[in-house]
């Protein structure tokens, strides 16, 4: 009996061990593993677009706001105008210019930035600049030129700045003025500066009105001259919105500035004109100087300016008109992008091309 009672006794000590084994491994779990398991699920988190969202379209609300605000203001101009004699050519031409400048501030403005799934944009892409940047981009690029050809004659025209003193504009505004001081007039300059032609293209072989040939010079600038970096679209096609930037005569003659400017009283520099349309054509395109047609308006003393599209890149060099008997408006050209860059890598100079406009529409 005694040794049963001893069996008995090793398998209760053994019970207890086991007993107090699991406890152990018990307390364990409880004090170290299992916290390690009920650490709180992460909070998802929402993508940046989303996020900024609320900014974003703050931002588009402020910028509309401001862009009616303009309208209004000119579309009280142009009710005061309507009140005095319009019979008048000069108001007639005021009243003209504060209309087309309406015109092209309401079918400028980009649309509001929709809300899309966080992405990254690609590199080559360049987006569309709103009316007050694009305004202000072309006024600082585009200058207004007077060379006298001889005697009390002077020609005017457009060019548009490339580099530090540097003014790409037509041949046929500045070959009478070969050897001569030219005046060159910019927004970002408060006195006019000098300057003189540095080369001519190539003059057109047989008639001098060959619309097809080359049609550029290169004039340098005696002074701080400078302006935002200009840069090629990487294409154009029919149906591009493009816009017009110079100073023709028939709209500027109503400026203060220019009427004061003819008179002697004063040197100051006429408002730029700008003017939006499309593409209609590109023609000549196997030849090295492919036309533009466009319907962006342009006239007299607009030769030399730029023609750019929305995205602010230049598309071509505004050149001629031609006048159609029987109706009132001119069909309006430019030299494509692709001949100015040949001409301006021959002369050592060049413009990075930007990338692809996104913008389809004003």
């Amino acid at each position: 009996m005694a040794r049963g009672r001893r069996g008995f006794g090793v398998w209760v000590l053994l019970l207890a061990v086991l007993v107090l084994g699991l406890a152990g491994v018990a307390a364990w779990w409880l004090f170290y593993r299992l916290p390690e398991l009920t650490v709180a699920a992460p909070q998802p988190v929402l993508p940046d677009a989303l996020m900024q969202a609320p900014a974003v379209l703050q931002n588009e609300i402020a910028a509309l706001k401001q862009s009616n605000d303009r309208l209004a203001a000119g579309i009280t101009q142009a009710e005061a105008l309507l009140k005095l004699d319009v019979c008048d050519p000069k108001r007639q031409a005021e009243l003209e210019t504060l209309l087309q400048k309406i015109e092209f501030g309401a079918h400028l403005e980009t649309p509001p930035a929709m809300i899309q799934n966080a992405s990254v944009a690609p590199n080559d892409g360049a987006a569309a600049l709103r009316n007050d940047a694009l305004v202000k981009q072309l006024k600082e690029q585009t200058v207004f030129i007077l060379a006298p050809t001889g005697g009390d004659d002077v020609m005017l025209g457009s060019g548009m700045v490339i580099g530090p003193g540097l003014v790409l504009t037509n041949r046929h505004v500045v070959a009478g003025s070969v050897g001569r001081d030219l005046v060159v007039m910019a927004s970002t300059q408060a006195q006019p500066l000098l300057g003189r032609v540095k080369v001519l293209s190539a003059e057109p072989i047989g008639n001098a009105g060959d619309y097809y040939s080359d049609d550029f010079a290169l004039v340098t600038v005696n002074g701080p001259l400078a302006a935002p970096q200009l840069s090629m679209a990487s294409a154009v096609q029919p149906l591009d919105p493009v816009i017009a930037a110079g100073f023709p005569t028939n709209v500027i003659s109503a400026d203060k500035q220019f009427q004061d400017l003819q008179a002697g009283r004063a040197v100051g520099m006429p408002g730029v004109v700008l003017s939006r349309g499309d593409v209609r054509a590109v023609e000549n395109q196997g030849s090295q100087t492919p036309v533009l047609a466009h319907t962006a308006e342009i006239s007299e003393g607009n030769s030399g300016g730029p023609l750019v599209n929305a995205c602010g890149q230049l598309v071509g060099i505004n050149t001629f008109g031609i006048q159609i008997p029987g109706q009132s408006r001119s069909s309006n050209f430019a030299i494509g992008n692709g001949a100015i860059d040949r001409f301006l890598k021959s002369q050592n100079v060049g413009l990075p091309v930007g990338g692809s406009c996104s913008a389809d529409r004003f």
